[in-house]
C-alpha cells in the first residue's frame, strides 16, 4: 500500500520541460541550470546550514523557524521541484528513494518526474507552507517490505510563476519530502498550468421545502461566491461578502426550483464552479399545473415540466387533492425504467404504473387523481436513486 501511495499520491504531477527565463527561487533550494550555479548554490547551502547549526542545539536538526521544517527537507523539496519544472529529469531522479521500493520499476519512477504540460518559461518558485505527513511515515514503518527507517515526511506547498501562451500566471505546485535513514528524498507531486477550480465551503440549514439558509464557511481571498437560479435576476444581490456570512432563500421571494451556489475568481466572470445546490418549492408555483413531465435517468429523475422543476433531480411534486393530473416519463438513458406512484408504505396506489421499457425515445403517461394516499413516485428497478416525494394539499390557499 505504501509503494502505491507513493506513486498514486503523485499522479497529479506534471513535470515541466520548458525554457527557464531568469529563474528565481525564493527559498533555500538549488537551481539545476548549470554546473557553475550548482556549485555556487551548494556553497551557499553549506553556509546557510552552518549558520543554522550554530543557532541550534547540537542534538536538534537545523530548521526554518517560521515553518518548522528542517532546512535540508526544504532544500530537497525545492531542488526536485525546480528540476521537474525545468526539465532536468536526471537530477530529479537522483532524489527519489528508489533503493527502498523494490516493487516500483524504473519506468514508474521516471514517469513521476517526466509527465509534462510544459509552460513556455518558469520565472520563479516561492515556498508557501508545509504540512507534516505523519501517516505516511507510520504506514512505511508498518510495512515489512519497506527496507529502511522513515523518520519524517512533509508535503511542501509552493507558488510557481510561469508563462503559458504568452501570459504570465501563478500556479500552485507541490512536492513531497521523506527522511529515510537520516537522508532526505523528494519528488514533485502536483503542478498544472491550468488554473485550479475555484473552491468554497458552504453549510446549508433547510428546515422545510420553502426556506434555506446558506452560510459561507471558507473561501480563498480572490474567489467570489454567490447564488444563482429561480427568480434571482441580479446574482450580486445574493452574494456572500465574507466568510461567516449567511443568506436566507425564501421560495416566496426567489421562486421554486434548483438554486446553485457558484464560485468564481474575481478577475474571471466567464468561468465558475457549482459548489452545491439546494431546491426550494413554492406551493404557489403549482397552482395552475396539471401536466408534469420527468426524464428517466438512473442517477435520479430529472424534472422537465413545469418550468420551475426543470433540471431538478427528484423534484417534490405538490398536488391539490381531487385535481386531475397527467404525470409522464420521457426519454431515458438506455436502461430499463418505469414510473410508479406509491403510498407511504411503498405500495402501489390505484394501479398507477407504466410498463417497463429501455427505450430512450419514449413517452409514457399516467392519468392521476390526486389523493392523500400518494406519497412518492419511483422507478421500481432503481427505487434507491429514482425516487421523489409527492405532497398532496387540501387546496392551494395562498392567504394562509
Amino acid at each position: 500500500m505504501n509503494r502505491r501511495r507513493l506513486l498514486l499520491g503523485s499522479s497529479a504531477l506534471l513535470a515541466l520541460a520548458g525554457c527557464v527565463d531568469t529563474l528565481e527561487t525564493h527559498s533555500t533550494g538549488t537551481s539545476p541550470e548549470s554546473d557553475d550555479s550548482a556549485t555556487n548554490d551548494t556553497e551557499d547551502e553549506n553556509e546557510t546550514a552552518a549558520d543554522a547549526d550554530d543557532a541550534t542545539d547540537d542534538d536538534e536538526p537545523a530548521s526554518d523557524d517560521e515553518h518548522e521544517v528542517p532546512l535540508e527537507a526544504r532544500e530537497t523539496g525545492e531542488t526536485v521541484l525546480e528540476a521537474s519544472l525545468t526539465g532536468d529529469t536526471e537530477t530529479a531522479l537522483e532524489y527519489l528513494p528508489t533503493a527502498y521500493f523494490d516493487a516500483v520499476d524504473d519506468a514508474e519512477w521516471r514517469k513521476m518526474v517526466e509527465q509534462s504540460t510544459p509552460p513556455e518559461a518558469v520565472h520563479s518558485i516561492t515556498f508557501e507552507s508545509a504540512t507534516p505527513d505523519d501517516e505516511f511515515v507510520a504506514d512505511l514503518e508498518a510495512d515489512d517490505e519497506f527496507d529502511g527507517t522513515a523518520t519524517a515526511a512533509y508535503v511542501l506547498e509552493y507558488e510557481a510563476d510561469v508563462e503559458v501562451d504568452g501570459e504570465r500566471i501563478d500556479r500552485p505546485a507541490r512536492a513531497n519530502v521523506l527522511e529515510i535513514n537520516g537522508e532526505w528524498y523528494g519528488w514533485p507531486r502536483q503542478f498544472s498550468t491550468q488554473r485550479p477550480t475555484p473552491q468554497a465551503g458552504i453549510s446549508i440549514d433547510q428546515p422545510d421545502d420553502t426556506t434555506a439558509t446558506l452560510t459561507l464557511t471558507s473561501k480563498p481571498n480572490d474567489v467570489i461566491v454567490g447564488v444563482r437560479g429561480g427568480d434571482i435576476d441580479e446574482p450580486a444581490e445574493y452574494q456572500f461578502d465574507a466568510v461567516g456570512d449567511s443568506l436566507t432563500l425564501e421560495a416566496s421571494e426567489v421562486g421554486s426550483g434548483q438554486f446553485s451556489v457558484v464560485a468564481r475568481y474575481a478577475d474571471d466572470e466567464d468561468h465558475a464552479a457549482v459548489i452545491t445546490t439546494v431546491t426550494l418549492t413554492d406551493p404557489a408555483a403549482w397552482a395552475d399545473v396539471t401536466e408534469i413531465t420527468l426524464e428517466a435517468q438512473t442517477a435520479g429523475w430529472v424534472g422537465v415540466e413545469p418550468a420551475h422543476i426543470e433540471g431538478v433531480e427528484n423534484p417534490e411534486l405538490v398536488l391539490e387533492a381531487g385535481r386531475e393530473y397527467t404525470i409522464a416519463r420521457e426519454d431515458g438513458d438506455g436502461l430499463v425504467h418505469d414510473l410508479r406512484l406509491w403510498d407511504e408504505n411503498d405500495e402501489l396506489v390505484d394501479d398507477y404504473a407504466t410498463e417497463l421499457t429501455e427505450e430512450t425515445d419514449v413517452r409514457q403517461e399516467l392519468s392521476v387523481t390526486a389523493t392523500e394516499e400518494l406519497a412518492a413516485y419511483v422507478c421500481a428497478p432503481h427505487e434507491m436513486t429514482m425516487r421523489g416525494e409527492i405532497d398532496v394539499v387540501d387546496e392551494f390557499d395562498f392567504d394562509d
